[in-house]
């Protein structure tokens, strides 16, 4: 409880990265730790972060490799954005 608790607690240094704290606790249980900065996480990031984990998780519980789609670079997440939102007239 008290690692736990710790974890939880413990501040981020916004001058460092990483800004996300992962942990495994074995115990009686697996404990999978997960904490996220809120300024580089929010309700999309969540979304995908459990689709993903769950992916992993299901994969590993029946013995294959999990298979994950190809991550995008930060510039193609960009340039898919102003995409978008020249296509929609948004920026016109």
């Amino acid at each position: 409880d008290n690692y736990i608790n710790e974890f939880k607690y413990r501040s981020f240094d916004l001058s460092s990265c990483p800004l996300i704290r992962v942990a495994l606790i074995n115990s009686e249980k697996q404990i999978l730790l997960v904490c996220i900065h809120h300024i580089v996480y929010d309700g999309w990031s969540h979304y995908y972060l459990l689709k993903e984990l769950n992916s992993i998780y299901n994969a590993y519980a029946k013995g294959f490799t999990p298979l994950l789609p190809k991550a995008n670079s930060y510039i193609d997440f960009i340039h898919q954005e102003q995409k978008y939102l020249t296509e929609g007239h948004i920026l016109k």
